[in-house]
């Protein structure tokens, strides 16, 4: 699967760490603009992942990863947040 459930605050790092181009979707199993929006998350991931040319991963964090200091270093305040990482900073 193209989009990557990232169960924990270590594999987010790693994630981020390991990709230089990353699209990380943080979000919440109750949220319904979140359930809404996923499948299409699904099907972008799914294109980028197929095409060479795309030097992007796709990577979903839900509520129950965040601590204190996910939400605060990467400013979530709402659910959905899409932050884009390009080359190892945030966009």
């Amino acid at each position: 699967m193209a989009l990557e459930e990232l169960p924990s605050s270590d594999s987010l790092t790693a994630f981020l760490s390991t990709h230089s181009n990353s699209l990380v979707c943080f979000s919440a199993t109750w949220c319904g603009p979140c359930k809404a929006s996923k499948p299409a998350l699904e099907s972008l991931a799914s294109q980028y992942a197929a095409d060479p040319s795309v030097d992007l991963h796709s990577g979903i964090v839900y509520e129950h990863v965040l601590g204190d200091e996910v939400t605060s270093k990467y400013r979530i305040r709402a659910f959905p947040t899409y932050v884009l990482f390009k080359k190892g900073g945030e966009e």
